[in-house]
């Protein structure tokens, strides 16, 4: 299928001096619109190039390397050898594929209307097969096979590669890979178990395949992309099978390259930015998009922008793919799309009506419900899904979601302290004294390059508004918080200060501790022990007291004057030690017995953990948001970790209030 970028370029209706209809060609700004979250697609066209105007964002690590690499082994090909691309959607599977074709001069019709799954090409050395999308599997071409449709192929490559060597290129979602294993399973398809195991073997890059197969390892010439990067090559049944599993959503877009220069992401939205911000200027003084252009091009404006997004991916504990970026990219220049009372149509057409409102507005409250109503176009409203108010009460409305809203949620400046807080909340309230926020010396150094026409006429408006006796009293506080959770939305983006800034900066300090192999910071890994084995009072140092004979490892919370007397297992844990190491592309915690580098205990490193440490004080747990979610985590490598210890390290005691009494064997 096609993509919303692959489609012809949407084109509007206009009436010509002659009254005759024609196609008018969209602005830039009216081919922005064309790309948002989700859609219809599935895969790229390999044969249906994009609409030039479109900027092309780069091939995510290793993948370059990976093509390179299939093209140039000519003269040295045996049996078979797959490359495999695994991700989910939107991280330029069937980009990198329409590269490959174009590189191995495969002419493709372009009356196909649906993206295909199979292209091939022969050469005097190989068959190329390029697997577009393993999504997409036609019942005719796999009637008895469909669900099964990737191991049938590899079945069908391994066979031909008798006879002649294949080289197979693919694209393949991770939930094809557990699909197929369960309906393998399940059915027991007439599928034989070579293609079970490769299928295995890609679902788990630690699984011993050639074991399994009893096959031969060959010496490893690994090609060595990335850390996120597999590769086995062995012999089977006499011939050579290669194969190498590259993780394309395993890399952030908004990572610096090594070599320096911007970011994917950032190189993404300056071109965007820079082809639409003509335009921009043309539009009205009042308009939020032109204010949001002009932001964005302004100094250090898609770096803050970046910033958050990045921010935004700790906190989600996931990266965004080109598909989230570019739809980043429409919400950051036009907004929400979305209307509050559900009429579709285009943002731009929106805009100006609402703005043709706003110069139409007879009364106070009409002008400040249109500029409300556009308010939600503003970038930073539309990044972190701010309420909208839009009735006399100040009732708020709220966006529709998008899949990256997760993870701003819990940077979002409003909702999670920053050290801006503090200098709004000032200038909020010098409207007690008729005077504006803005205006103010708290707030005009932090909306500094932010503030904007727009923004300015929408406080004139709301503080008009809440002098009139229109206004309640609750509609006023209401009206006012907003306005405080606007600007501080708003100088966020300027200056880059965001929420629950503390946790992000914890967890890219571990993050590098990880990546350089150093230690833990202190503190941190001082939570992290009073988190796992929390010390209560009475009890020895670096002693944890577990139930006796319970099958959970929930520590027990002694009281210091308890009458109850109980029985407990007291553990000695100081012999585990905790170390950071990278575990295919995220930070683990590592629980290990000093001296032995024995691997005792894991925990994931995300962004829920770190604010729980952040949550301890003087060696005490503490409790957010996040402590349900967290605690089976912790229980488990707590229950691992401890069960590891030398059995002289574990006694049996019964306690009573805050005393212990050894009770021996």
């Amino acid at each position: 299928m096609q993509t919303a970028s692959e489609r012809e370029p949407e084109r509007y209706l206009g009436i010509s001096n002659d009254n005759k209809t024609i196609a008018i060609k969209p602005s830039n700004l009216g081919r922005l619109q064309q790309r948002a979250f989700g859609g219809e697609d599935v895969a790229a066209r390999p044969n249906f190039a994009d609409d030039a105007w479109w900027p092309t964002g780069e091939l995510l690590p290793g993948v370059s390397e990976l093509i390179d690499d299939a093209l140039t082994n000519e003269g040295r090909r045996e049996g078979l050898t797959a490359y495999f691309l695994l991700g989910g959607a939107g991280n330029g599977k069937s980009f990198a594929i329409r590269q490959l074709t174009a590189r191995l001069g495969i002419e493709l019709p372009t009356s196909d209307r649906l993206a295909r799954r199979l292209h091939q090409a022969h050469r005097k050395d190989a068959d190329f097969v390029l697997l577009n999308d393993a999504t997409i599997a036609p019942l005719t071409d796999y009637p008895k096979t469909q669900n099964v449709a990737l191991a049938s192929d590899l079945t069908a490559w391994w066979k031909r590669s008798a006879k002649k060597p294949v080289v197979a290129f693919c694209g393949v979602n991770r939930g094809i890979l557990v699909d197929e294993l369960k309906e393998l399973a399940q059915t027991g398809a007439p599928i034989n178990k070579l293609s079970t195991e490769v299928l295995r073997w890609l679902a788990n890059p630690n699984y011993p395949i050639a074991t399994h197969m009893g096959a031969p390892l060959l010496h490893d010439d690994s090609i060595s992309v990335r850390a996120n990067c597999h590769e086995v090559k062995m012999i089977v049944g006499g011939r050579q099978m290669r194969l190498v599993a590259l993780a394309v959503d395993a890399s952030s877009l908004f990572e610096v390259p090594p070599n320096g220069g911007p970011a994917r992401a950032a190189a993404l939205i300056t071109q965007v930015v820079d082809r639409c911000a003509p335009e921009g200027a043309q539009r009205d003084r009042l308009c939020p998009i032109r204010a949001n252009l002009e932001q964005l091009s302004g100094t250090h404006g898609i770096d803050r922008w970046a910033a958050a997004i990045a921010s935004a991916e700790i906190a989600a504990g996931k990266f965004f793919s080109y598909r989230d970026v570019w739809g980043l990219v429409a919400l950051s220049v036009l907004g929400s799309r979305v209307a509050p009372d559900g009429e579709g149509g285009a943002a731009l057409d929106i805009v100006d009506q609402l703005l043709r409102s706003v110069d139409k507005a007879q009364t106070t409250w009409d002008r400040l419900r249109n500029l409300l109503d556009l308010s939600r176009f503003r970038m930073h409203n539309a990044l972190y899904r701010a309420p909208i108010p839009r009735t006399r009460e100040a009732e708020a409305w709220y966006p529709p979601s998008t899949p990256v809203h997760s993870g701003l949620a819990l940077v979002d400046p409003s909702a999670w302290r920053t050290r801006d807080s503090s200098a709004i909340e000032a200038g909020m309230q010098s409207i007690a004294m008729g005077e504006r926020p803005s205006e103010t010396a708290s707030c005009r150094e932090l909306l500094a390059g932010v503030w904007s026409p727009f923004d300015r006429a929408l406080e004139s408006a709301l503080l008009a508004f809440i002098e009139t006796d229109e206004c309640s009293d609750a509609a006023r506080r209401r009206l006012i918080s907003w306005l405080g959770g606007y600007m501080l939305r708003l100088a966020a983006t300027g200056s880059g200060s965001l929420g629950n800034e503390q946790a992000i900066h914890q967890w890219r300090a571990c993050e590098q501790s990880a990546r350089s192999n150093t230690a833990l910071p202190i503190r941190f890994s001082e939570a992290i022990r009073a988190l796992l084995y929390p010390n209560q009072e009475g009890s020895p140092p670096h002693n944890v007291a577990l139930p006796a004979f319970s099958a959970r490892a929930e520590p027990i919370r002694m009281r210091a004057h308890g009458r109850e007397p109980t029985l407990a297992r007291l553990f000695d844990y100081s012999p585990i030690a905790l170390r950071i190491v990278h575990l295919g592309v995220r930070p683990v915690i590592e629980c290990f017995l000093a001296g032995t580098n024995t691997v005792v205990g894991q925990l994931t490193l995300d962004f829920a953990l770190v604010r729980e440490t952040l949550a301890c004080q003087e060696e005490r747990a503490g409790q957010t948001e996040s402590t349900a979610f967290v605690e089976a985590r912790l229980e488990r490598c707590r229950a691992a970790s401890l069960d590891a210890l030398p059995e002289a390290h574990a006694r049996l005691v019964g306690l009573l209030g805050a005393a212990h009494v050894e009770l021996g064997v």
